[in-house]
């Protein structure tokens, strides 16, 4: 087994830069889609911070004092909030999807056309199983990338925006304070992730072997 791991010489080493270079003709396909999906998360976004900004205002300006028509105003505009979050919910899941998946469809299409277009050398050298690897398994990892940690990631610097903007209103020095723990934080977070990329990749080169000894063996 262990002949067959330093066989894969693929690079399996790749910055986020790298990443994002490669896949961005991609997305330039679909600027509309990935427009509305960035409106969308920020509508979210914005939307779920002002519920309970709404609830509070509530409770201050007409439950304690016992203002019924603030109540009310408030009662119809935390309903209306509640609809637009729906519908942005609905819309970012919706749009996402379609924008992901189309996405995979040209990216499998380009690297199946690419290697019905190798020489015949390559697959002498390349295990049958080790291709197909590349063809399945790493364009499924693609497809998490676009269904969950893309979205993941978008949400969540919208939502820490809102968040921010929110804590400096009520407390700038207490914002100001809250902040400094974040260089910290945030490099302690890269090195955790750089830790579980080396992981990952050697699971994928293993994933990778294991596929190509079976499919040699059975072929065989």
């Amino acid at each position: 087994m262990s002949q067959f791991i330093s066989e894969d010489n693929v690079k399996t080493s790749i910055t986020y830069r790298e990443m994002i270079r490669r896949l961005w003709p991609y997305n330039k396909k679909h600027l509309c889609l990935l427009s509305l999906v960035i409106i969308s998360i920020a509508g979210l976004s914005v939307s779920s911070r002002l519920l309970p900004t709404l609830i509070g205002y509530g409770i201050d300006h007409g439950i304690l004092k016992g203002n019924r028509s603030v109540l009310m105003n408030v009662e119809l505009a935390y309903l209306v909030m509640q609809i637009i979050y729906a519908l942005c919910e609905f819309s970012y899941i919706y749009f996402f999807q379609v924008f992901g998946n189309r996405i995979l469809y040209f990216i499998r299409e380009d690297l199946l056309l690419h290697v019905q277009r190798l020489p015949v050398r390559y697959f002498d050298k390349n295990p049958t199983g080790r291709i197909v690897t590349r063809l399945t398994n790493d364009i499924a990892n693609l497809g998490e990338l676009f269904s969950d940690s893309l979205a993941n990631v978008l949400s969540q610097t919208f939502i820490i925006i809102a968040i921010l903007v929110a804590m400096f209103l009520i407390s700038p020095k207490l914002t100001a304070a809250t902040l400094i723990l974040t260089p910290p934080f945030l490099l302690i977070n890269y090195q955790i992730g750089e830790k579980i990329r080396i992981i990952l990749r050697e699971s994928k080169k293993r994933l990778s072997t294991m596929n190509s000894f079976v499919t040699e063996n059975i072929n065989g």
